[in-house]
């Protein structure tokens, strides 16, 4: 489908693809990307011909959260109304991952920071690549994790360990995140698409 600025979609073999296409900008939320991401994510739940829904990013990058001058931008101009919509359509994209009954695999190829890292937390399944990494880096710029991490975080690598990354706000790096479950599975970089594309063509 046309129409999204920064969101690309394909499908092929029952397997919808989602791909969140700001590689410049390491795949950061600006502007109405989250709504996007929201609405293609929806569109392919209503696709009877896709039985599987993948999110990966575009370039080096999974996904890093918020784009920080877009939010201080808004900041700057008190434009209360657009950081409304930022907060809801954060949300919108999380419950809609959650709500569908299909299966979702997010494939993180890169960093998966904020935002980023509990989209990918919001899925079923994380498939990622040996050069891959995630953290819960609100911390850093004062803020509280937001986009269901406070849920989602404590449930794959128990309280404490949760409140840990929580609060040192790092990157956990994709051998690691792997072998406290952050990660289903991490695979060479090379790989990653193939390996993602052969376990959703068997949930397929």
């Amino acid at each position: 489908m046309s129409g999204y600025e920064n969101v690309l979609l394909s499908r092929a073999d029952g397997i919808g693809t989602v791909t969140l296409n700001r590689p410049d900008k390491l795949n950061a939320f600006a502007g109405r990307m989250r709504q996007e991401v929201a609405e293609a994510i929806r569109e392919m739940a209503d696709d009877k011909a896709v039985r599987v829904i993948v999110i990966t990013g575009a370039g080096r990058a999974f996904c890093a959260g918020a784009d920080i001058a877009y939010m201080q931008h808004l900041l700057e101009t008190k434009d209360w109304e657009a950081a409304t919509a930022l907060v809801e359509a954060g949300r919108a994209v999380v419950t809609t991952i959650r709500e569908t009954a299909k299966p979702v695999i997010a494939s993180v190829n890169g960093a998966a920071a904020g935002g980023g890292a509990n989209m990918a937390l919001a899925c079923d399944v994380r498939i990622a690549s040996d050069r891959a990494s995630i953290g819960q880096t609100f911390n850093r710029i004062g803020l509280h994790p937001d986009w269901g991490g406070t849920y989602f975080l404590p449930r794959l690598v128990g309280p404490a360990k949760a409140l840990e990354l929580i609060f040192s706000a790092e990157m956990v790096p994709a051998d690691e995140a792997l072998k406290i479950g952050l990660f289903n599975r991490v695979v060479p970089h090379a790989d990653l698409e193939r390996a993602t594309r052969a376990f959703a063509a068997m949930l397929a």
